[in-house]
């Protein structure tokens, strides 16, 4: 038997450095519209050898062998393209989400995901430190992503205020159960995070 190593990098990849060479998952998928900043209905996947000949959840023609040839689409292959080419979705040439898509990963590729993270820990650092130090849980820095982290709130904190502030003063935060997920970028600044911590303070008054 064998064990794989299938990583779903939705929440991470764009934004966390990640290495395939390093890792080397047998696979990797993630959606594009997050980290990766591209368009939904696209995600991005990289298969290792032990689904080189693998069969793909969808059948189409342009995942064939030899498809890019027009001009021989009527001899129809049975064969699939080699590799993961196989696993491509149909109408991969999708001429408004592709160019999307890829100019986002084109940006990326100019920020680094090393640098957004890194942004995200300079913005981020006073404003959790100050958090922990008035008593709401978060993990370690050296268990945690700087672009993606939860806040535990206090016993007796007044949820439903805490949530109008956040309306009032244009704070985006999802709450998932006792925690508030936070998940900064590079379009934030040190001040928002001071806007968030203000308002979770003022609810605990």
């Amino acid at each position: 038997y064998k064990a794989l190593l299938i990583i779903d990098g939705t929440q991470s990849v764009g934004a966390l450095p990640f290495s395939v060479k390093e890792i080397r998952p047998d696979a990797l998928v993630c959606a594009a519209y997050k980290w990766l900043l591209g368009p939904y209905s696209l995600g991005f996947a990289y298969y290792g050898d032990y689904f080189m000949d693998g069969v793909p959840i969808e059948n189409n023609w342009i995942n064939r062998e030899n498809s890019e040839d027009f001009s021989q689409l009527v001899h129809y292959q049975t064969n699939y393209k080699p590799g993961a080419h196989r696993y491509c979705v149909g109408e991969v040439s999708n001429f408004i989400l592709v160019p999307m898509a890829i100019k986002a990963i084109e940006q990326l590729l100019h920020w680094k995901p090393k640098g957004v993270q890194d942004y995200c820990k300079k913005i981020t650092s006073p404003c959790i430190s100050d958090l922990q130090n008035s008593g709401c849980y978060i993990e370690d820095q050296a268990y945690r992503s700087s672009h993606l982290f939860g806040i535990k709130l206090t016993n007796g904190i007044n949820t439903e205020k805490l949530k109008k502030s956040f309306v009032a003063h244009h704070i985006f935060v999802s709450f998932r159960g006792d925690y508030i997920r936070v998940s900064p970028h590079v379009f934030n600044t040190e001040k928002h995070l001071d806007k968030l911590y203000n308002c979770i303070i003022e609810a605990m008054n």
